[in-house]
């Protein structure tokens, strides 16, 4: 009974210590037979992209092979490419979106999305001007993330409620046109790839309102321009799409779900091994 209730903590134990870890598992859509079907020639690319199709919209698909669209979504709306399937001369990207329901995949044509431009376009274009991170920044304890510097705000962390300093996680500096200095947070609770500005740290007005594409930060394109409201997909399938996620970082994290369903089985475990143990005890008094 002592090594079940052991193994039952140690189960807990583990789960709690293992949970943000599940933060970062890659995502691969659920029931799809196209996915199964070609996964190994998916290539993983976890990018945001804008919709930017040629008639003010873009049509998602069950499918690259499908011919009826699930829904079309409005120019603009950013989209969370996970994986691209390269096809035959026509790429397309998959990635995760909310029904009325459930969460479902759906796919898109690559051709008709404007990529963002992020962290990873950010080190492309500054990363020689990169230097070592040289703890200027290790008093801070509350912070603004901004996407790369300059980018767009998107949340707040609070020392005091993490596990672990803030400077245990910068990694690098860069410093702006103006002379602002910023750190690069390669990982803290659940946030990645983020960049904190170590001179005005709570300046939630140091970037851009809204994402902006790579095309329009290096050659000064115009933004995307909105169309008319898309329009209904075949009737029939009327699937509700919500392609944005929540501002702030404020979305509940899918890893929490099977962390939560097992440490709600651990105390369950736990629970049941207390009331044998009681039972035996009152039989053994008897």
């Amino acid at each position: 009974m002592k090594k079940l209730l052991a193994l039952t903590l140690s189960l807990c134990l583990l789960t709690a210590l293992s949970a943000p870890a599940h933060a970062d598992v890659i995502w691969e859509p659920y029931d799809d037979d196209f996915w199964e079907e070609h996964k190994g020639e998916m290539v993983y690319h976890n990018r945001g992209y804008l919709a930017n199709g040629p008639d003010g919209f873009v049509t998602l698909y069950e499918s690259p092979e499908a011919d009826r669209p699930v829904a079309n979504v409005e120019n603009g709306a950013q989209l969370y490419v996970d994986h691209i399937w390269p096809g035959d001369g026509e790429s397309w990207g998959v990635f995760s979106h909310r029904t009325e329901e459930v969460w479902e995949s759906a796919w898109v044509r690559m051709d008709q999305l404007a990529l963002v431009y992020d962290h990873i376009a950010f080190q492309e274009d500054h990363g020689d001007e990169f230097r070592e991170y040289d703890g200027s920044g290790d008093g801070l304890t509350k912070v603004f993330l901004y996407s790369y510097p300059g980018g767009v705000f998107y949340n707040f962390i609070d020392e005091d409620k993490g596990y672990m300093p803030f400077a245990e996680a910068f990694t690098h500096l860069y410093t702006d046109e103006e002379g602002l200095r910023w750190t690069h947070v390669g990982y803290y609770m659940g946030r990645r790839n983020a960049w904190v500005c170590i001179d005005d740290p709570m300046n939630e007005e140091l970037g851009v309102p809204a994402p902006l594409t790579a095309a329009q930060v290096r050659e000064g394109i115009a933004p995307i321009p909105a169309g008319d409201a898309a329009p209904e997909p075949v009737a029939g399938d009327t699937a509700t799409v919500s392609v944005e996620p929540e501002s702030g970082g404020g979305a509940f994290p899918l890893w929490a779900v099977p962390a939560g369903l097992v440490a709600l089985g651990c105390a369950g475990t736990a629970l049941l091994v207390g009331n044998r143990r009681r039972g035996e005890c009152s039989q053994a008094d008897g």
